[in-house]
């Protein structure tokens, strides 16, 4: 079995429209504007976001508990908006049979795996070994959570849109990066 290592939000799908709702519930309605002007200024850092937007800062870990539940009360309520299924979806149901696949990424386990049910994928992730910001407090440029897992795999190829992963899978050891977009039609590695 091959051991594929991807990266979620700008390899799977677009996140942002499940991030920015959550930060609806968390904010005044009258502070979404600004939640939108801060991400298209290009912060992505959700804690950031709330931090800069609400009156009342809070720790991090308070904000991620928040943010959890206030994803849990989306996905109960079924309101959470449409995301778009990238291509490496397909080659991933493709390469089913051929490959073992863990997720690395800076998100939070409960909304990275509901992307991976919604696509109907997730039965093919070793979930116990895969590394979020839920089990992993240090960015993927930092190397450490890739590092983690390269201690139990040694990794085949990792899928990612960030030039900031790359540099931490390359102080993780690993070698055969693939930088993808959504854009990206055609996925070539065993075919």
């Amino acid at each position: 079995m091959k051991i594929i290592l991807c990266d979620v939000d700008g390899t799977l799908t677009d996140m942002w429209p499940i991030e920015r709702s959550v930060l609806s519930l968390l904010v005044k309605e009258s502070s979404i504007k600004l939640v939108d002007k801060l991400y298209d200024q290009g912060v992505r850092d959700n804690f950031k976001i709330y931090n800069t937007v609400s009156k009342i800062k809070i720790k991090k870990s308070a904000f991620y508990s928040m943010y959890n539940k206030a994803f849990l009360k989306l996905v109960n309520s079924k309101k959470l908006p449409d995301i778009p299924q990238y291509h490496l979806v397909n080659w991933i149901l493709k390469n089913k049979d051929i490959c073992t696949f863990l997720y690395a990424t800076g998100g939070q386990k409960p909304e990275t795996e509901y992307v991976l049910r919604k696509f109907k994928i997730i039965k093919y992730f070793d979930l116990i070994n895969s590394i979020s910001k839920t089990n992993c407090k240090y960015s993927k440029f930092s190397g450490v959570p890739l590092k983690r897992i390269c201690k139990i795999y040694k990794i085949d190829a990792f899928f990612t849109d960030s030039e900031k992963d790359i540099l931490g899978a390359r102080k993780a050891g690993i070698k055969n990066i693939i930088q993808i977009t959504k854009k990206d039609k055609k996925i070539r590695l065993f075919d």
